[in-house]
């Protein structure tokens, strides 16, 4: 895997104000990621089939004894701490990497230094999962600069534990993995019990366009908690370990709102797996109705839309080619997700600008996180084309 060179010169200029000299530095990457279907049913031990996106953060670093320090490109101020005793910050970005490096700590024992640039395609706030991937891509860089030979989901899960119990999101797996295990022109079909991983893929010409809805999103506000907090008392009450072991039958006695929150993850799972049967039979009519049946049961029943959400999905759906439309990530904000052939994708931004929604983008299925090959040093070529499977 490559970056083109305006990253390079980017993270080069960040780096260079951490203190790091680019000559020496290694490059490592970690992708964002879209969900096909399954949302809110990660942390209810359900099924989800997200993808990576060839939207990412890279991370160019030297390895330094005793000091974190990493300049973003992006945004202000700078991370700064002790990684043999990170200390709780404010900061929102350098407390996702303080997290990590804590995390990494209690799988290896020890976590070295290093100083850092850092530069993300990741819009902050899209339900894009840009907190996974800067996690995961710190993970990188701390473990294999420290020359730790860290297994693929000791890292995933480290990452997850930085943001559940650091940033304090109690999120579930599917962003982390879907970041570290994601496959060019695939989704992947995650347990999020077992965390075995299957592998689907998507249809020749078929796209995934990204829509902005204008309203950013916050997890760790209080929203995604609270619906994570009801699912569990909604498990409790039907006494089963989580809301994945019941079946829409079992739910009818819940009072509201946890009945519905219980039926959308019901359903929701039930989609995931219509879902997979659909690409694995070439059906895209079917796997459009079943991502408008899940934006309609996040919007009712898990509460999770809003009506610039609900009103951009509705403008794809009116646009020729599309398949489906639904919300992605969390909800309470972010982006529209948009299904649709190769064939119509080129009259989409302008068709949904003139309906009120810009900075319309198409995504293509990536292959998970890694090193860059050749560092900041003999890059060619512009940043890579974005375009369907």
């Amino acid at each position: 895997m490559t970056i083109g060179i305006p990253r390079r010169q980017a993270l080069a200029e960040a780096l260079r104000s951490a203190g790091g000299d680019p000559a020496r530095a290694r490059v490592f990457r970690a992708p964002g990621r879209i969900n096909l279907l399954g949302e809110h049913t990660d942390y209810n031990h359900g099924f989800v089939l997200p993808a990576a996106i060839d939207l990412d953060v890279a991370i160019a670093a030297v390895a330094e004894s005793g000091v974190f320090l990493a300049v973003s490109a992006q945004m202000e101020g700078q991370a700064v701490f002790d990684p043999e005793s990170p200390r709780l910050s404010g900061d929102s970005w350098g407390s996702y990497l303080q997290g990590v490096a804590w995390s990494l700590s209690q799988y290896t024992g020890r976590v070295g230094g290093i100083r850092a640039g850092v530069h993300s395609t990741v819009p902050v706030g899209s339900g894009l999962s840009s907190s996974a991937a800067l996690e995961v891509a710190t993970g990188l860089a701390l473990s294999l600069l420290a020359g730790h030979a860290v297994a693929k989901e000791a890292l995933a899960a480290a990452c997850l534990r930085a943001e559940r119990q650091w940033v304090g999101v109690n999120c579930g797996p599917m962003d982390q993995w879907a970041s570290v295990f994601g496959q060019r022109d695939s989704v992947i079909l995650l347990d999020c019990r077992t965390m075995d991983i299957e592998t689907v893929h998507l249809p020749e010409g078929l796209c995934l366009a990204v829509v902005d809805s204008g309203t950013p999103r916050t997890l760790a506000e209080g929203g995604y908690n609270r619906r994570r907090s009801e699912c569990e008392q909604a498990a409790r009450l039907l006494g089963v370990p989580a809301l994945r072991d019941v079946g829409e039958a079992d739910i009818g006695e819940l009072p509201e709102p946890l009945l519905r929150r219980a039926r959308h993850v019901v359903r929701e799972n039930a989609r995931v797996m219509e879902g997979v049967n659909a690409l694995r039979a070439g059906d895209t009519g079917l796997l459009g109705e079943l991502i408008d049946a899940s934006h309609e049961s996040l919007r009712a029943d898990f509460e999770v839309s809003t009506p610039e959400l609900d009103a951009a999905a509705a403008a794809c759906r009116t646009c020729p080619g599309v398949l489906g439309a639904r919300m992605v990530g969390g909800g309470f904000g972010g982006s529209v997700m948009a299904v649709a052939w190769a064939d119509a994708v080129d009259a989409l931004p302008e068709r949904m600008e003139r309906l009120g929604f810009s900075g319309l983008r198409v995504v293509r299925a990536s292959e998970g996180a890694g090193e860059v090959v050749g560092g900041l040093e003999g890059l060619e070529g512009g940043d890579p084309p974005l375009g369907c499977r």
